[in-house]
């Protein structure tokens, strides 16, 4: 996987891109696309700093994506069979559940949750969480993960992404 990632998606824009679409269109879970990121800054194809930004803001982007497609559809996209499937019915429950429970914190919440970023983000856009309180706890959340992600990425190098697949695919994290 590290060997296409690399080919397909290099510098700054790819970083960006691989974030962007994690998830939603590419199935490569945040983690992983984060810490590839980090890969690249360990084999000297793009620097820290830059690295961390293309990748903050890829995943900012995704995550108002997310958003927004709960806000415009809202109940009609969640209960398309389809939408079911892929983002699963119980992680849509939980993350409903999540959004109940927790208001616009909820987001932070769904930050650190493996396999409920994107049905929480997309619950908070359809419950009616505002996108300026949906940003602030986002990056509130990003602000922890982005770094010490891209960080294991550009410590550990490019066994680090094959690690994160295999143990997300281990608990059950990412479809096998």
């Amino acid at each position: 996987m590290l060997a296409w990632l690399l080919d397909t998606f290099s510098g700054f824009p790819g970083i960006f891109l691989v974030c962007a679409l994690c998830g939603l269109a590419v199935f490569v879970p945040e983690d992983v696309a984060v810490i590839f990121a980090g890969v690249q800054v360990s084999l000297d194809l793009v620097d820290l700093g830059p690295a961390l930004i293309a990748a903050y803001f890829g995943i900012l982007t995704r995550d108002i994506v997310g958003w927004t497609i709960g806000r415009v559809f809202g109940g009609w996209i969640l209960s398309r069979s389809l939408v079911q499937r892929v983002l699963g019915a119980e992680r849509l429950a939980r993350a409903a559940g999540i959004i109940e429970t927790r208001g616009s914190a909820a987001v932070l919440v769904g930050r650190g949750l493996v396999g409920m970023r994107l049905p929480v983000f997309i619950m908070a856009g359809a419950s009616g969480i505002p996108l300026a309180q949906f940003v602030l706890w986002d990056i509130l959340g990003l602000l922890v993960t982005t770094p010490l992600l891209v960080g294991i990425g550009a410590f550990a190098g490019a066994p680090a992404i094959d690690l994160a697949g295999s143990l997300l695919e281990q608990f059950g994290w990412v479809p096998v």
